[in-house]
């Protein structure tokens, strides 16, 4: 794909393409162009709502 100017050749080998580097593992972009990975949602208690130190 090296020196390819067309746009859409280029996006349709990046969706065909899965991706996998240190912040997505196996993931493919979408076809809508966006890709979707997974992202943790943390709830840490106040001090008020801890009961030991």
């Amino acid at each position: 794909m090296r020196g390819n100017g067309d746009a859409a050749t280029v996006a349709t080998q990046m969706k065909a393409t899965p991706v996998d580097d240190f912040f997505s593992h196996g993931r493919r972009i979408r076809e809508d162009g966006r890709m979707v990975h997974d992202l943790y949602l943390l709830q840490v208690k106040t001090p008020a709502e801890q009961k030991y130190p």
